[in-house]
């Protein structure tokens, strides 16, 4: 009965902030943020959890053999993107950046995005009025594995955020040897593309810009930065280098 009633270690472990939840949010004894960023944020918001926030960054295991191979791109570059069509994703970017570089490149480019949402709607339509039915698809969801495997056959993540905290999606790129084209809404983002695997765009016409950057990148540069993308993941990311850093959080609970 005394095991029973010993107060249990709780670790609450944080991704986003929302400011509409303060008297529920943020009392565990222990909390655990995904990046610094996302701990100065919270602890501007909510005071009462100044000196109590560990940052460790989220992590994912190791999948599919990484593909880094010198071939130069034969036939359009595939260009992926995964996450649930809502506002927060800002998926109607992706499609326009696609367009951007479809009327600069005919022919160059393929995407496709993975997930469903209260904006399918409207980016399936968005799609078809674009004229881009032949460019870019769509499927609702694929299980982790299969998404992965897709992520690691494409050319490039395109991430078009309005906001994240340390997106899987993105480590699950970077795990597989795909680079990453992301707006500027995390740390991770930035860190990426100082790593040089990947880049970093503000709008649709910046979109553009990178993304075609990347089309003309030789087979070197392009092997070079999916090598640095799973390099990246592997030093900072691998989630079994991060077991330890989780264990000494528990015990300190």
């Amino acid at each position: 009965m005394a095991g029973l009633l010993r107060p249990r270690a709780v670790v609450e472990q944080i991704h986003n902030v929302y400011d509409d939840k303060h008297l529920l949010s943020f009392r565990a004894r222990r909390l655990v943020a995904v990046s610094q960023m996302l701990r100065t944020t919270i602890e501007e918001s909510y005071p009462h959890t100044r000196g109590r926030i560990r940052v460790i960054a989220n992590g994912v295991p190791g999948h599919a053999r990484p593909r880094f191979e010198c071939d130069r791109l034969r036939g359009p570059a595939r260009v992926i993107g995964v996450g649930r069509l809502a506002h927060q994703k800002n998926p109607l970017v992706f499609i326009d950046i696609i367009r951007g570089i479809e009327t600069r490149h005919p022919g160059a480019v393929r995407g496709h995005w993975i997930g469903d949402g209260p904006l399918a709607d409207q980016f399936d339509n968005a799609v078809r009025d674009a004229g881009l039915t032949q460019i870019v698809t769509r499927e609702a969801w694929r299980d982790r594995a299969a998404t992965i495997s897709e992520i690691a056959q494409s050319d490039v993540l395109l991430l078009p955020s309005r906001w994240e905290g340390m997106p899987i999606v993105v480590l699950e790129a970077l795990s597989v040897g795909t680079p990453v084209l992301s707006t500027p809404t995390s740390e991770l983002a930035s860190a990426v593309a100082a790593a040089g695997c990947g880049g970093l765009f503000t709008g649709v016409d910046s979109g553009v810009t990178a993304l075609a950057g990347r089309l003309a990148l030789d087979s070197v540069s392009r092997a070079r930065e999916r090598r640095a993308a799973h390099e990246y993941w592997a030093r900072w990311h691998d989630v079994t280098a991060l077991v330890d850093q989780w264990e000494a959080v528990y015990q300190d609970a």
